[in-house]
């Protein structure tokens, strides 16, 4: 974890996630098994950052994403339409 990580409310981190830098991610985020969020990113509220995902731009809020670099795959906000990954 990053001297300057800032962890908001109700996250989950799982096994092998490594943090390091200036990160912040928001409430009620998931990073699953070994992911890793590298220098000055942020993860938004309630996103879903999946398994092994390198998350190489900021990831907003409420979206699925996964991948090596992540990529978005869904968008889980109040409608839960799904976006183009891009």
């Amino acid at each position: 974890m990053g001297h300057y990580a800032v962890l908001d409310d109700f996250i989950s981190l799982f096994l092998g996630v490594n943090v390091v830098g200036d990160i912040k991610i928001g409430e009620g985020a998931y990073l699953g098994i070994s992911a890793c969020a590298i220098n000055q990113k942020n993860i938004g509220e309630w996103s879903i950052v999946g398994d092994g995902v390198a998350v190489a731009r900021d990831i907003p809020p409420k979206i699925v994403a996964v991948g090596v670099p992540a990529r978005i795959i869904k968008n889980i906000g109040k409608d839960g339409e799904k976006k183009n990954g891009s």
